[in-house]
């Protein structure tokens, strides 16, 4: 909204809470979700972004050359339709071990919920989330597991000029979000040392918030070592 000079007001939802609202709202339990001045919603953030550049294709958040925009598409939907999905796992099996992490991103929220109502409803909640997404721990074994042919498919993007260039494109935009919330991972934070792919987290500001050193379980420590000979 910020890249196209859109005013904007930001409504924030309760954790899990959010989901009835929105599929009232929008048809879907998810967030993102935008709502334009004449009542047009929009569900999703690849559909946002879309929607954005319709609008207001200037500046682009897709290259005009039509094989540069589907490689840029392509990576936009690989990040929503599996990186996405991969770091909400391990994210979600982490909080499980560690539910009282759940307060350190709760630092940014604007939302009056005092902290002894988190830390009390975090498990709940939790266990919850992660039902509705399906989330257990093998599955977050195994994303560990597939992360560095992760990054390493981002970092052949930069090297292809797909993203990582002077001006974020949508899929800039995607990745970083993502890597930034990696990256507060700190067990697996070590994993992007080295990264050219870490710097797509820097187009966003500082992330609040991170799952400390030493929540991650001791069978996660062979995929998580970094791998000195590994491609760069």
């Amino acid at each position: 909204m910020e890249i196209k000079g859109f005013e904007y007001r930001r409504v924030e939802l309760p954790f899990v809470l959010h989901r009835l609202p929105q599929r009232l709202r929008y048809g879907r339990p998810t967030v993102p979700g935008l709502t334009l001045p004449d009542g047009e919603k929009v569900i999703g953030s690849t559909a946002i972004l879309h929607r954005l550049e319709a609008l207001a294709p200037e500046p682009p958040l897709y290259p005009a050359d039509p094989q540069a925009r589907a490689a840029v598409e392509a990576a936009e939907t690989w990040c929503d339709e599996v990186l996405q999905d991969a770091v909400r796992g391990i994210e979600m099996a982490l909080f499980r071990r560690r539910p009282g992490a759940l307060l350190s991103y709760a630092e940014a929220t604007t939302l009056p919920a005092p902290k002894w109502l988190i830390r009390a409803q975090a498990p709940i909640i939790l266990r919850r989330y992660s039902k509705a997404r399906g989330a257990d721990d093998a599955g977050a074994r195994a994303a560990v597991e597939a992360f560095p042919g992760y990054l390493d498919r981002m970092d052949d993007l930069i090297g292809e000029g797909t993203i990582g260039g002077p001006s974020p494109n949508a899929a800039d935009l995607q990745l970083g979000a993502v890597i930034m919330l990696f990256g507060s991972l700190k067990d697996l934070a070590p994993m992007l040392a080295g990264r050219p792919c870490a710097a797509l987290a820097r187009r966003y500001p500082p992330m609040i918030g991170e799952v400390p050193a030493g929540t991650a379980p001791a069978d996660w420590s062979s995929a998580v070592a970094p791998e000195p000979a590994r491609r760069r």
